[in-house]
């Protein structure tokens, strides 16, 4: 089930994250009392980090400015041994940022998100990056990518598996176009809502609404259901809602969802079944929300098999 070391080509956010988490309840249009804090961010890096605590090889295309984020941002990935070669820098944009606010049950009130430089990253840059991704036993998406990008990604994949997390409502629509030619996409809820057009308040109607995507192409859809669980629908006639012991404490909601992303590409690299991928899936994320750092430091293949093991034993 877990195997040898695999390569994990990621095209996506790379950026600089604030977070204020609020230390008690949220008073709305005053000045809440928070601890703040900072480190480097965004999706596809996040991604790559867990999957790099898990011992894989990754690479990154992304895109930074000429300034003292992009310096953080780069480091951090040299430091997590993600090969950071693919990553474009802009002379006149800077480095993308992301702002979230928590309450004090650790969950996201709201965030805000600049990514103005990776939208700027010409399509043309992806499609030299020949080879990495020929290297690649997996590319994996995220959502800040243009459509335009993310066409050109699926370019240069090649046929190789592409995995998309699909980051918010508003970009989940970014990839429906291309449905055919993912592999897995990653919605949470209201992603799934935006990309069916069907409204998703019980299981009938969550099953109803990835067929749809299904139907479009997608090879199999994993929807992240929080407290949960998720949902696994694939073209191949297999589905299945799962859930796995969260974590006995909330400490920060931030980078589970990333993590969840991670734990399904390893499942998948490392020929895990559907329901094996959903469990790795459900750990790493159970990890991230367990951690006051938005990657888990102690993220590692062992970790992640106790962890199942506590649950489904």
């Amino acid at each position: 089930m877990f195997g040898s070391k695999k390569c994990i080509l990621g095209i996506g956010g790379a950026n600089l994250d604030v977070h204020v988490a609020v230390l008690a309840r949220p008073i709305p249009g005053d000045s809440n009392i928070s601890k703040i804090s900072t480190s480097p961010g965004g999706v596809m890096r996040n991604v790559l980090e867990n999957l790099s605590l898990l011992g894989e090889d990754c690479s990154l295309i992304s895109a930074v400015g000429e300034d003292l984020f992009a310096g953080s941002i780069l480091a951090s990935c040299e430091k997590a041994g993600i090969d950071c070669s693919g990553v474009y820098r802009s002379p006149e944009l800077k480095s993308s940022c992301y702002v979230s606010m928590l309450g004090e049950d650790g969950e996201m009130l709201i965030a805000g998100s600049d990514m103005e430089v990776l939208e700027s990253m010409p399509p043309e840059h992806i499609l030299a990056q020949k080879e990495a991704a020929g290297r690649a036993d997996i590319i994996a998406l995220d959502g800040n990518l243009t459509e335009k990008q993310i066409e050109a990604a699926l370019k240069l994949a090649e046929g190789r598996p592409v995995f998309a997390d699909t980051v918010s409502t508003a970009k989940a629509l970014r990839f429906v176009p291309f449905l055919d030619r993912i592999s897995l996409i990653k919605p949470n809820l209201i992603e799934l809502e935006a990309m069916s057009g069907l409204r998703c308040a019980s299981e009938e109607d969550i099953k109803r609404a990835c067929t749809k995507l299904l139907i479009r192409g997608c090879g199999a859809v994993a929807v992240s259901l929080g407290e949960r669980g998720c949902y696994y629908a694939g073209r191949s006639g297999k589905s299945f809602f799962r859930e796995l012991g969260r974590s006995e404490k909330a400490v920060n909601a931030n980078g589970c969802g990333d993590a969840f992303m991670a734990g399904l590409i390893y499942g998948s690299i490392h020929g895990m079944s559907p329901e094996e991928s959903a469990d790795c899936a459900l750990a790493c994320g159970s990890l991230a929300l367990a951690s006051s750092e938005t990657i888990n430091p102690a993220m590692s293949a062992d970790l992640i098999k106790e962890t199942i093991s506590k649950y489904r034993n």
